[in-house]
């Protein structure tokens, strides 16, 4: 089994490298073919391709440092904003809930309350009961889409506890006024007695544990989102200095094939003149003026 094993491994071994050569083997192609090509060109053209292929290198290089950047910049950002967003909601909500039990607790023990009194504090209670109603509307239509844990669990566990809960501050806030201080007063007694009344309040007390989270999570956000810009920098900047890089190596190297046959013709030049040597000739690489020079030159020298 072993030896099995050790020959299976072998024979991927074996067809690794034989794929590692054929690539070398076509990349090789390719960049003689590309030589071939460029040794045809004309001067001025060879030194355009030249400097528009650094120019590119330079371009490609900044371009791709940037949407790197970004992207890390806008993921950042736009994490901060889910969590701002959620917690956002989750505040109004816990807002709408312990502003209602707040309204009817001041209700029930606040004594000798006038009719008017009476009618602007249960308006206060149909004023929450309407923005709770908006509030866990948008935050059910939202529901899908949480990214805090915590929360998920929270609609999990509580969201039903919710429902009933403003179902019946609904009906509470249906009572038609003026009626009895002490008729009042027994009915929303009753409605704080309710078990789901209990139940809100452990919700509240939910929600104040998740709003701590929410908030660590977005200063947490921020310091990330300061990170991401910096980092940011660094790729645009990091990368501009190595697309430069390539760039002006490359132009280097155009520079340099394009000078190096001149210099050779000079020496070779420097040498026929100096040592009265006729046998001498120049090696013809290119078909471009540098090429055409060199060839007239050595027919100048036989003749």
């Amino acid at each position: 089994m072993e030896c099995q094993n050790s020959n299976t491994r072998a024979e991927g071994d074996l067809n690794g490298s034989a794929f590692r050569e054929e690539k070398n083997e076509r990349a090789q192609k390719h960049l003689s073919s590309l030589l071939k090509i460029t040794k045809c060109l004309s001067l001025r053209y060879k030194i355009c391709f030249g400097y528009a292929l650094a120019f590119s290198i330079a371009i490609l290089g900044t371009s791709t440092g940037l949407t790197i950047g970004n992207y890390y910049y806008q993921r950042a950002q736009q994490q901060g904003i889910k969590i701002d967003e959620e917690t956002r909601r989750l505040s109004e909500l816990y807002e709408c809930l312990n502003h209602a039990k707040l309204n009817i607790l001041q209700i029930i023990t606040t004594t000798k309350l006038t009719p008017a009194q009476l009618q602007q504090q249960f308006q206060g209670v149909v004023k929450n009961q309407q923005r709770l109603k908006n509030v866990w509307a948008e935050m059910q239509a939202e529901a899908d889409i949480k990214i805090l844990p915590e929360l998920r669990d929270f609609f999990n566990e509580y969201g039903e506890t919710i429902e009933i809960y403003k179902q019946r501050l609904g009906e509470i806030a249906e009572i038609k006024l003026p009626l009895e201080e002490t008729k009042v007063r027994e009915l929303l007694l009753e409605f704080v007695n309710e078990p789901i009344s209990r139940q809100v309040i452990e919700a509240l007390e939910k929600m104040e544990i998740i709003k701590e989270i929410g908030d660590r999570l977005e200063d947490e956000s921020r310091t990330a989102l300061v990170k991401a810009e910096v980092l940011r920098v660094k790729i645009i900047i990091f990368s501009m200095i190595i697309s430069s890089a390539i760039a002006f190596i490359l132009a280097l190297r155009t520079s340099k094939a394009i000078i190096r046959p001149l210099q050779e013709l000079t020496k070779l030049a420097n040498r026929i003149t100096e040592n009265a040597n006729f046998d001498l000739c120049v090696t013809v690489k290119t078909n471009d003026e540098i090429g055409i020079l060199a060839n007239s030159f050595n027919q100048l020298i036989t003749k």
